[in-house]
């Protein structure tokens, strides 16, 4: 609950999950999530909700190793963010999930060793990239935590998760595809408008053009940033 709380003061979900009572309990969360909850246990097979449950688990784990990588490329690049890093990413875990479910269902083909080879070319491929783009790395002892090996670990990390999610049923993965396919239509259309990021810079944009830019207006829209944060 407090996770989703946190998410919904960013303003991704709707912000009355945010909202706590005169005790401090994220009540009207926990009090929504556990009424879809119930909905789904009552009317979901639980055969199609064990296999969904662990494919979304580990697909949360190859998104975990994928922030890893984007982070610490961030972190080498003053922060500036990289579409071609996320382009390699995103064929990257594709091709992996690809490559486990022709693995798994269609190997015995010769059609199926074709494409798994085509995959794996694209795999090594897309690695290649990735290897080749300034992640940097951090300087010893500096007293914080650092992954190991960046981007090897996490790369395979999501390549054998993947290979794992292709090993579930296919109705479970379907499911899967659904909830991540719902989830990111819910991002563009409501999370991404309401974020407190976004909405700090429509703010400073407009407080930019309604006081041509002055120096005044851009320290007002510097402190709106920093009081929301």
């Amino acid at each position: 609950p407090r996770l989703r709380g946190a998410v919904a003061r960013d303003g991704l979900p709707p912000a009355a999950l945010a909202e706590v009572d005169s005790k401090g309990n994220l009540w009207k969360g926990t009090l929504y999530s556990g009424m879809l909850m119930v909905a789904i246990a009552t009317f979901v097979p639980f055969s199609f909700l064990d296999d969904t449950i662990s494919a979304g688990i580990l697909a949360a784990f190859c998104i975990t190793n994928w922030s890893v990588i984007s982070l610490r490329y961030m972190s080498s690049n003053n922060g500036t963010y990289s579409p071609l890093l996320d382009r390699y990413m995103m064929r990257f875990n594709a091709e992996s999930l690809a490559s486990g479910l022709i693995a798994r269902h269609l190997l015995h083909a010769m059609a199926g060793k074709i494409m798994f080879a085509l995959l794996t070319i694209g795999l090594i491929y897309d690695m290649k990239n990735i290897f080749s783009l300034p992640l940097g790395s951090f300087p010893p002892n500096d007293g914080y935590y650092r992954a190991p090996m960046v981007p090897f670990v996490p790369l395979l990390g999501i390549y054998v998760n993947w290979y794992l999610v292709a090993q579930l049923e296919l109705t479970g993965i379907a499911l899967l595809l659904v909830y991540i396919g719902a989830a990111t239509v819910f991002y563009y259309t409501y999370g991404l408008r309401h974020t407190r990021r976004r909405r700090t810079k429509n703010l400073r944009m407009s407080l930019i053009q309604k006081n041509n830019c002055s120096v005044d207006c851009l320290r007002l829209s510097s402190i709106i940033h920093h009081e929301q944060y």
